[in-house]
């Protein structure tokens, strides 16, 4: 089919481009954070502010039992930077209490807006709360038709806040998750 034919030919042409990038070397170095950004625990989920003044991390710490994992705590945690220098991070705190585990997903690029989901691989949903200090305030979750009764998470935000894209398994994509964008309108 007509189709076919052009996937193949599209298919042949990022072949030749990756062999064709994967010739270039890249001119970087590449170090790990120092103390306090990494420590013994384990931190992943790094999310920095466009104007790269605040790092944003989950820091994972295990109990271990003769080697093995017995149980873990999460925290999200972030740092700003001082005089070129990750300050000793702070742990997020949220306002309203509940059992939800939100993980942070995201955040606008000025760092005031952050974004968490909540849910498992099968379902869940998208939530965007204020940074004031040290505390997320106003945390509420997306309205339709955001999150729906399928899986949502990954969000992202334009420069003016006036767009939001995530991934969406829901029915009316192309194959299982997809992107989605939603725009704001005033």
């Amino acid at each position: 089919s007509d189709y076919e034919e052009m996937y193949a030919s599209r298919m042949i042409e990022v072949c030749k481009n990756a062999k064709e990038i994967m010739r270039d070397t890249l001119d970087v170095i590449t170090s790990a954070a120092s103390f306090p950004i990494n420590t013994e625990a384990s931190e992943t989920h790094p999310i920095i502010a466009a104007d790269e003044s605040t790092l944003f991390f989950t820091r994972t710490q295990y109990q271990l039992y003769q080697g093995l994992v017995i149980d873990s705590v999460q925290q999200i945690l972030f740092s700003e930077k001082v005089d070129r220098h990750w300050a000793t991070p702070k742990a997020l705190n949220f306002q309203q209490k509940d059992n939800s585990n939100y993980q942070l997903i995201g955040a606008s690029p000025d760092g005031t807006i952050l974004f968490f989901f909540s849910g498992d691989q099968n379902s869940g949903d998208l939530y965007i709360g204020k940074l004031t200090n040290d505390i997320v305030e106003n945390l509420e979750k997306l309205p339709y038709p955001i999150n729906t009764e399928f899986w949502e998470g990954n969000m992202s935000m334009t420069p003016d806040g006036r767009e939001l894209y995530f991934s969406s398994n829901r029915p009316g994509g192309y194959s299982g998750k997809d992107i989605y964008k939603s725009i704001h309108f005033e």
